[in-house]
């Protein structure tokens, strides 16, 4: 039985997490001086890791929710916030850590918590942010309403190959 719990988050701080996911294609852009173009280009299966802070300390007044098993084993977290402009709602990390645990509600469960606390704070849309080669995830947020809203091509990179794509939806 999995438990989704809200959670101080001082209580993971200094904590850090590693995780992997596969893919098979990544979103790119193509641009020209009239339009421009964000499409999945197909590719080989790849390998990615990612490892951050569990609780991020750049972060103030966040709200934080873990996903724990029968024996109280951390199997993912979410965090978010309201963002100081507007009246958006920042998921900041919804991970879930094994590749095995993905794809039996825990990552939905969490998305849950964070848009209950999203609509708790009044918030008029919810956005995020996944890296272009997560294809999975992309899915699973396309399945929950999300669509793409940007992307950043300066932001970051791993190696030379990702990009964050920004998604959201109105509330």
């Amino acid at each position: 039985m999995i438990t989704i719990s809200k959670r101080d988050a001082a209580l993971f701080k200094g904590k850090r997490y590693k995780t992997n996911y596969s893919s098979f294609g990544k979103y790119i852009t193509k641009e020209d001086e009239n339009e421009i173009t964000l499409y999945l280009e197909p590719t080989p299966k790849r390998e990615y890791t990612l490892e951050d802070e569990i609780a991020s300390s750049w972060l103030n007044s966040s709200v934080f929710y873990t996903a724990v098993d029968e024996n109280n084993d951390l199997l993912g977290f979410a965090e978010g916030a309201m963002e100081g402009w507007g009246e958006r709602f920042r998921i900041v990390n919804i991970v879930v850590f094994n590749e095995n645990n993905r794809g039996k509600g825990i990552g939905s469960k969490l998305m849950e918590a964070m848009e209950t606390e999203a609509l708790l704070h009044k918030a008029k849309s919810i956005l995020l942010e996944v890296d272009n080669t997560n294809t999975n995830a992309i899915s699973f947020y396309k399945s929950k309403g999300y669509s793409i809203i940007g992307y950043d091509k300066l932001a970051y990179t791993i190696d030379g190959d990702t990009m964050p794509l920004y998604m959201g939806k109105r509330l």
